[in-house]
């Protein structure tokens, strides 16, 4: 407990330096070297074929810590805050060596060993994908080039919905249950059916997925002009309901959440994603299910040989969690939260944190009082289970 006081200390000693500015054109590699950090960067290919760029801030040989980004997200969302409460800045700080990991179709992972990026068959993907194949491959790589058997994830939004279909394969399930030492899922993404979500219950109520789809075949939310057209295009079909996307649109924001921490955050933000991804999301809102695609009927019984697509059954996962919830977030209602609570294994939950007044995106966006609160209680799991 002396050494956990004396890491606080130490952490918050940068609280008073000032942040170097994040603009649009600001490379990740420019910003982490004006605070005298060394950014690496590696490659993954995964088994079907998406090129997925992954981050490193390291210090070889310490405990590993890999984040896992959000729906919408990139590696930026850990490191945009400012440094004396942005996550990755202060575990590496802290002395973890951590990662960052890039689902595909993201601005880092746009790319592919054969398919053309833009084709719809590189489009052809949800969470689904990125829990069976990103997220497995990262991790893999992650410990081939530390040389460590396990590491801990902290992953936020979509990155916990990929973990935990992950963790319900019962194949790549058991590989991770070995992998992972601690899992602190913030804002975990299961169930929607009581979300309030502006976007998604948008998209559900008016039906707009196969339209998105027609007219934003190459994927959405990629910032710049394709981002401005996609709001021009959203605010006539919702006959002005959207006509500007922002984050409270899509998950909601508190008075715990800092004007700056949101102007830094979405200097970067949306970092793109799949119209197949919100999709799929958009079926968690039309009914209380966490389940495989839709397709319909027909297309349910080529893809699954069943009619109803098939739920996944997290209530096998070995995977120690965290779990940290907002009390102010849209995106995640506190019903739908005990929906999966109540069918992953009580004896796999180490903690269960609600932080009132937190929206979806505190955690990137907060205050420094948010930050004492959610970020010394990550530091202090790190330490309680430490590898």
């Amino acid at each position: 407990m002396q050494f956990f006081f004396l890491l606080l200390l130490f952490v918050s000693s940068f609280a008073n330096q000032l942040a170097p500015p994040i603009t649009p054109k600001t490379s990740m590699q420019e910003y982490v070297a004006a605070l005298n950090i060394t950014l690496e960067k590696h490659y993954v290919t995964t088994t079907d074929g998406y090129i997925l760029l992954v981050h490193r801030l390291p210090n070889p040989g310490r405990p590993v810590v890999f984040l896992q980004h959000g729906i919408l997200a990139s590696s930026w969302c850990w490191i945009a805050n400012d440094p004396s409460r942005a996550l990755g800045i202060v575990l590496h700080r802290a002395g973890y060596d951590v990662w960052l990991g890039n689902n595909r179709g993201n601005a880092f992972s746009m790319n592919h060993t054969s398919l053309p990026i833009r084709s719809k068959a590189f489009w052809n993907f949800t969470f689904n994908e990125m829990a069976l194949f990103d997220l497995p491959a990262m991790i893999d790589t992650t410990l081939n080039i530390t040389g460590k058997k396990n590491l801990n994830l902290i992953a936020w939004s979509q990155g916990n919905t990929q973990t935990f279909i992950a963790s319900s394969d019962s194949h790549i399930g058991k590989k991770l249950s070995q992998q992972i030492n601690l899992w602190i899922a913030l804002s975990p993404v299961t169930y929607l059916y009581d979300s309030s979500s502006t976007l998604l219950t948008l998209v559900s109520r008016l039906h707009l997925a196969d339209v998105l789809e027609a007219a934003f075949p190459y994927g959405v939310l990629q910032g710049g002009p394709a981002l401005s057209a996609l709001e021009t295009f959203l605010c006539e079909i919702t006959f002005g309901e959207l006509c500007k996307l922002s984050v409270d649109l899509i998950c909601g924001v508190s008075k715990d959440d800092t004007v700056t921490g949101l102007e830094r955050l979405t200097a970067h933000f949306p970092a793109g994603c799949s119209v197949k991804d919100v999709s799929h999301y958009e079926q968690f809102i039309d009914q209380p299910v966490f389940a495989k695609f839709d397709y319909g009927k027909e297309g349910n019984e080529k893809e699954y040989n069943e009619t109803i697509a098939p739920n996944y059954n997290i209530t096998n996962s070995q995977i120690k969690l965290a779990l940290f919830a907002g009390g102010q977030d849209d995106l995640v209602n506190s019903k739908d939260l005990q929906r999966m609570t109540k069918e992953f294994p009580p004896k796999m939950i180490v903690a269960n944190n609600l932080y009132d007044g937190f929206s979806h995106v505190t955690w990137m966006v907060g205050s420094e009082t948010a930050f004492d609160k959610w970020g010394n209680d990550v530091l202090e799991l790190l330490i309680r289970f430490e590898l």
